[in-house]
This record gives C-alpha cells, structure tokens and sequence, in this order.
C-alpha cells in the first residue's frame, strides 16, 4: 500500500483539486499568510475604535442624562427672568437706599443644581456649551447688579440701567429657551 495521495483520496472535491494544482496550493498559502498578518495588524486598531466608540456612547449618555436632568432647574431660571421683567416693568425710580433693595430684586440667583462645573467630569463637553454659555452669562448678570449694589446708584441713571437690565434680562431668557429646546431635542 502506497502513502497519501490528496489528489485522488481527498474526500472534499475543492481539496482535491487545490492539492493536485501545486502552483494554486502555495498562492493559497501565500494569500492566507499575508490575511493572518493583516488581521494581525487590524485586529488591535479596530479593538481600539471599537473601545472609543463605547467611550463616546457612554460619555454622551451621561452627558444626556446630566442635561435632562438640569432641565427643571433651566425651566426655574426661566421663570425668574420672567418674574424679574415683570418686576422691572412695574418699578418707578427707586429713592434713596431703595436702589439696593430694588438691585437684590433684579438678582436672579441661579438655582443650585445649575452652577456646577464641568470641568471634573466626563462628559461631551461641546454638546453642553450652550448650558455653559446660559451660566456664565447668568452669573455676569448676578455679579454687574452685586457690583452695581456696592457703588451705589448716581443721579439720573435710573433710565439707562433700567434699559441695562431688560436688555439683559432679555439675552439671558432667550439663552435659557435655547438651552430648554437644545436639551429637549437631545
């Protein structure tokens, strides 16, 4: 009995006729090689996107569930805006050390739960810039009255800080329902 012969004794007839073709048989093994190294050299790259892709699933999940979450508070700060254009509106010019008083009033104070910073945390920080832009605006506003508070008001300003207020009373109520739509839209 003679040894092995794959071109007649192979079962599998694409076997068969690769082994009986000896030329066809060491391009296939040269084509199988150079796949091995290609996937060799693939596999840890794709890996890699594939762990950025989950990363940047995960942080624009919990950028989502952050921004939903402050939405109550937004919707707050909206509403003490519009109580403070309401407010300006029925103001005559204050006297004396009513100018104080009706500065604390114009204070918005942000609520709580908004004046955070992102900075710690991981989170897509582009898709939350309008948030961040409403805040610091809002705190800008907070500070001007507190520094405004502290200098005192001068004789026949009463017009141009009124038109100072409701002009920024209104930038910052159009910025808090841009950051109400933009979250709601996420």
């Amino acid at each position: 009995m003679s040894g092995w012969d794959a071109c007649t004794m192979e079962q599998n007839h694409w076997l068969r006729w690769i082994e009986c073709h000896p030329g066809l048989a060491g391009y296939l093994q040269a084509v199988g090689v150079v796949g091995t190294l290609v996937l060799a050299l693939l596999g840890p790259l794709v890996a890699r996107w594939i762990g950025r892709f989950r990363e940047r699933r995960a942080r624009n999940a919990k950028t989502l569930s952050l921004a939903r979450s402050l939405l109550p508070h937004v919707n707050t700060l909206l509403e003490r805006i519009h109580g403070r254009l309401e407010t300006l509106g029925t103001y005559s010019e204050p006297e004396g050390n009513d100018w104080g008083l009706f500065l604390q009033n114009m204070m918005i104070e942000i609520p709580g739960p908004l004046d955070i910073r992102f900075s710690g945390f991981d989170l897509d920080q582009a898709r939350l810039a309008f948030y961040a832009r409403l805040v610091e605006e809002a705190r800008g506003y907070d500070n001007t009255l507190g520094n405004k508070q502290r200098e005192g008001a001068r004789e026949g300003e009463w017009g141009a800080l009124r038109r100072a207020i409701h002009a920024d009373l209104t930038k910052l109520r159009e910025l808090a329902l841009d950051a109400s739509a933009k979250i709601r839209d996420m």
